[in-house]
């Protein structure tokens, strides 16, 4: 009972293995830029590439190449019945959000978001999944509950307050600069003198 006991909590935890190494790896890097003076943009934009190369696109490639080279095994792990072509569909649909993480990195604010809100619904509606699986079908297999749950919603949620941090930060920079150009282009105000009276000659 102590052996399946613990096998059920290795293999539930080892999907927060990517994550929190990738959030380890953003502390420092952002840490180390902060105590050299780097501006607040610099330490998103720190993050944002260790999250979105690194718990995204890495984790979602792992999930990918596991799901191609041992379907059998995947499908055990999450309780599912073997033999099952769904492993192939998952399997492309993780590899085509790491293609889409990596490249979002180097696309800007506009593919970051998209990104995010695509894979926000995926992995939030496979976290309803295991869920439903777990209370409805009694699938408490340790690829369907534990670890599993957390993974699913907290990449796509940390993604997401990154991204909401990146539109609040341009959409300040974006207000001061239209209120500096505002300020340059307003004609100044004429100068006033106060007439005085011409005294009687």
């Amino acid at each position: 009972m102590a052996d399946m006991d613990a096998h059920y909590v290795v293999s539930s935890a080892t999907p927060m293995l990517v994550p929190l190494v990738c959030a380890i790896g953003a502390v420092i890097s952002a840490g180390r830029a902060r105590r050299r003076g780097a501006p607040a943009g610099e330490t998103l934009e720190i993050w944002m590439r260790w999250w979105f190369r690194g718990a995204i696109a890495v984790g979602a490639a792992i999930v990918g190449v596991s799901f191609l080279i041992a379907p059998d095994f995947m499908a055990t792990t999450i309780g599912f019945v073997i033999a099952n072509d769904f492993q192939r569909e998952i399997a492309f649909a993780n590899l085509g959000f790491a293609l889409s993480a990596v490249l979002a990195v180097r696309l800007g604010f506009g593919a970051r978001a998209a990104v995010t809100a695509g894979y926000a619904v995926f992995m939030w509606g496979a976290t309803v999944g295991h869920i439903w699986q777990s209370v409805v079908l009694g699938d408490h297999a340790p690829g369907n509950t534990g670890g599993i749950l957390v993974y699913d919603v907290v990449i796509p949620a940390v993604a997401l307050v990154l991204v909401a941090v990146q539109w609040r930060t341009r959409s300040s920079a974006r207000s001061g600069r239209t209120r500096a150009a505002r300020r340059r282009t307003s004609p100044a105000a004429p100068a006033t003198r106060s007439a005085r009276p011409q005294a009687a000659c």
